[in-house]
Parts: C-alpha cells; sequence; structure tokens
C-alpha cells in the first residue's frame, strides 16, 4: 500500500468514513434507518476491505479503477444533465412549503405535482370529477397511475382531477371547493378517510384562519401543518448524506423512490418498514401484515374530546362545502375509505377466526364515528359509497390491499376495488351532464 500513497489514502478516508457512519447509524433512527446506515457504511468500507485482501492486483489495477470511476460519473453527471432538461417531473422531488390556510402545500410545477401544486399530469381547462382527500387520495407511495383519481379516469373515460395531498381534512376540503369548483365539474368527490380525517379537522382549527372554529374550552396546536414534520432533522449522519444527495440529483431521488416503494411492499422486510413495537399482526401466506390499534383508536374515539371536536368541525366544513356546491348545481359525493384495521377484523369474522389484538375495538370506535359521517350526508342529501365489504371480499380471495408492514396505505389493488365500488354505486352521478 506504501507504493500507491494516493490510492490508499483515498481508500482509508472512505473506509473510516463508513465506518463511523456504521457506529453512529447504530444507535440512531428505527431499525429500518440503522439498517440502512449500515448499507451505506458497508458499501463505503467495500474498497478497503477488497484492497486489505487483494492488495497487490487491486493497486495494481488503481488507475484503472480510478478511470472506470471517473467514466462512472461522468455517464451520471451527463444522465443528470439530460434528465434536468428532458425529463418528466417523476424526476425531481416534490418541495412542500407552510400555507395560513392549508397549512401546507406543494409548490407547483415542482417535482411531480401539476402547476396548481397537485398530483396530476397537467391541469385541464375544465373537469368532470374533482377528487378532495388526503394522501389516500394522493396515491401514498404508488406512482400516480395507481391512485385511485387516476384509475377511475382510466376506468370512465372522464376528466377526473386529484386535489388530494397528505394530511388534509375537511378543512382543507373546504378551503379549496372554491378552486375546485373553478373547473366546472359536474361531481365533487371526497375521499373521506374515516381513521384521521376528523382528527385532522380539529387539528387544523390551531390555524389562526379557523380560529372562528375552535372550542375554548380546549387547547390546539400552534403548528398543526404536516410542514413542520417534514422539515425534520435525519435520524442519522448516513440519511443526512443520502437525502442530501438525493436533494441535490433527481436521478437519486426517483432511485430512491422506487426502492422505497420496492421496500414498502416487500413481506422479507415487513419487520422493519415501519413497524411499531409490539405491533399485532395477521398471519397469512399472502395477507400478512402488521396493524396499530391503538394509534388508530386514539383517533376515532368519539369518548375523547379532541375527537368529538374534530368531529363538530367536520360537519360545519362539510356544510360549508355543500353551500356553493348547491349554488353550482355541482353534485357532491363521499368515498368513505376504511381502516386497514377494520377490514381485517371483518375478515376474522367471515372467516371465523381470532382477530389480532385491538381490531375489535378499533373496529368499534370506527363504526360509531362512519354513523356520524353517514348522518351527515344523509342531512346534506350526499350519496355515500362505502367499499369495504368489496374490500373485505377481495381479502377474503387472498388479494393482499396492503403492505406487510403496519403502514395503512392501501396499494394499486385497493385502489382498484374502490374504483369498481364508485362505479358502481355512483354510475349514474358519473355519467355527469352530457350536454356539458
Amino acid at each position: 500500500m506504501r507504493a500507491h500513497p494516493w490510492a490508499s489514502a483515498s481508500v482509508l478516508l472512505l473506509g473510516a468514513t463508513g465506518l463511523v457512519f456504521a457506529i453512529e447509524g447504530a444507535s440512531q433512527g428505527s431499525s429500518l434507518y440503522r439498517l440502512a446506515a449500515a448499507g451505506v457504511g458497508l458499501v463505503c468500507l467495500l474498497p478497503l476491505c477488497v484492497a486489505l485482501v487483494f492488495s497487490e492486483a487491486f493497486f495494481f489495477r488503481s488507475k484503472h479503477l480510478a478511470l472506470a470511476c471517473a467514466c462512472a460519473f461522468l455517464a451520471f453527471a451527463l444522465a443528470e444533465v439530460g434528465v434536468r432538461f428532458f425529463g418528466s417531473r417523476n424526476f425531481q422531488a416534490p418541495e412542500m412549503v407552510y400555507d395560513d390556510a392549508l397549512g401546507h402545500r406543494f409548490i407547483g410545477g415542482k417535482g411531480e405535482p401539476d402547476a396548481l401544486g397537485f398530483r396530476n399530469r397537467d391541469v385541464p381547462r375544465r373537469a368532470d370529477v374533482v377528487c378532495l382527500g388526503d394522501s389516500q387520495t394522493w396515491g401514498f407511495d404508488v406512482e400516480r397511475t395507481d391512485s385511485w383519481p387516476h384509475l377511475l379516469a382510466a376506468s370512465t373515460g372522464r376528466v377526473v382531477y386529484n386535489m388530494g395531498i397528505g394530511g388534509y381534512g375537511p378543512l382543507q376540503y373546504m378551503t379549496l371547493t372554491e378552486s375546485a369548483l373553478a373547473l366546472e365539474p359536474s361531481v365533487l368527490l371526497i375521499g373521506f378517510y374515516v381513521e384521521n380525517d376528523v382528527i385532522n379537522a380539529h387539528s387544523l382549527a390551531g390555524l389562526d384562519r379557523y380560529a372562528e372554529l375552535r372550542d375554548p374550552a380546549l387547547v390546539y396546536a400552534q403548528n398543526p401543518s404536516a410542514y413542520h414534520l417534514n422539515v425534520k432533522a435525519p435520524p442519522n449522519w448516513a440519511m443526512a448524506v443520502v437525502e442530501g444527495l438525493m436533494g441535490h440529483s433527481r436521478i437519486a431521488w426517483r432511485a430512491m423512490y422506487q426502492i422505497k416503494q420496492r421496500m414498502r411492499v416487500n413481506r422479507q422486510l415487513a419487520d422493519l418498514y415501519w413497524k411499531e413495537p409490539h405491533a399485532p399482526r395477521y398471519e397469512h401466506e399472502r395477507l400478512s401484515t402488521y396493524f396499530k390499534p391503538e394509534y388508530s383508536a386514539s383517533l376515532m374515539d368519539l369518548d375523547l374530546p379532541y375527537v368529538r371536536d374534530g368531529l363538530r368541525i367536520s360537519e360545519i366544513a362539510l356544510r360549508r362545502i355543500a353551500e356553493p356546491c348547491k349554488q353550482r348545481q355541482v353534485r357532491v359525493a363521499l368515498l368513505l375509505i376504511p381502516t386497514k384495521e377494520t377490514c381485517y377484523y371483518e375478515l376474522c369474522q367471515l372467516r371465523k377466526e381470532p382477530a389480532p389484538p385491538g381490531l375489535e375495538r378499533v373496529a368499534g370506535l370506527e363504526e360509531a364515528l362512519r354513523a356520524q359521517i353517514l348522518r351527515i350526508a344523509s342531512d346534506l342529501e350526499w350519496p355515500v359509497v362505502d367499499p369495504r365489504a368489496d374490500l373485505v371480499a377481495a381479502l377474503a380471495a387472498d388479494q393482499p390491499l396492503w403492505p406487510a408492514s403496519v403502514d395503512s396505505h392501501y396499494m394499486r389493488a385497493g385502489y382498484a376495488v374502490m374504483v369498481a365500488c364508485l362505479r358502481r354505486e355512483l354510475a349514474n352521478v358519473l355519467a355527469g351532464d352530457s350536454s356539458r
């Protein structure tokens, strides 16, 4: 190694960096982030290990290796330039910013979001259907073409515009109604996620914009926006380097996004990816998954004052949505999106097998909350589509609809079931006015 001082110094420095990443990351963050730190560390250590085992051969070819690395770097740089000038928006990370009315939003035209900041290929002059919702409507960790609004457009031939963003709830839907109506839709379709839409209404009331909706007896969060959660520091040094690379390289960001999508649905990694301590599990060859019943229950228990407050604010928001829609003769419908926990509980009931701990309580709380949403929709004369029975039937047919981890966001198959239910239950509504 002494005969090759520059190569040796580079290999030693890279190896030391990898060792630091692995050691520091071993105790920082969740199991998944620790594993990622170990992986980054091993990649950095690999050249040193090879040099120690094959020292003469390694350093004899060091010039060739340096040339190969330089060529690879040049090819990567050229590809990066090509992607920036000619690539699609999918190769750029979306950028979230704070908004005093919505809490958070995406910058229009940066990354996947369209000019208005929503997840569509472009902004149409008008849309037949506009969809409001949260991450279940955005399509968290699935491709845009796998989200339920896109599947609805593809299967009906209608122009469907997706205005769903993760972390949104009834107050954001209310605020966005005027923008939605500006697209002159025939139908406003609200993807109401039973688990957290109600509690999100309570949380967002912490913004000054909604101070008049607050209950004086309750305390509201000063920073209720997901934007503040989105800017948290990386869990360890290795992930800080990875996030820095993703922030400056569109190719790296897209590659990591694809890796994350595949990790999310990989059943062998379920124990590492978003698994909470002591999370109950449903054991099945194709349907195995983890649950978060305590967390879900805390968002839907109407005995809790902040959940009751969220329901009160949700009702106000939904009624305020109804007024301008009625004036413009736009039909409103609710897609009532159920939780993974409730669907699996009903699957266990159907199969006459014991349900994992906590699921029965979640199902009961969700049923009580769903009844209140149905009451509001009935008062407003809104049709409601509840795809729960269809989702349970798909599970009973051994069709996986959620990842094997504790993640409660649907996969493409789950969204496809919802769309089939929407088309069946809302055939007349979705047909629209052919004269328009």
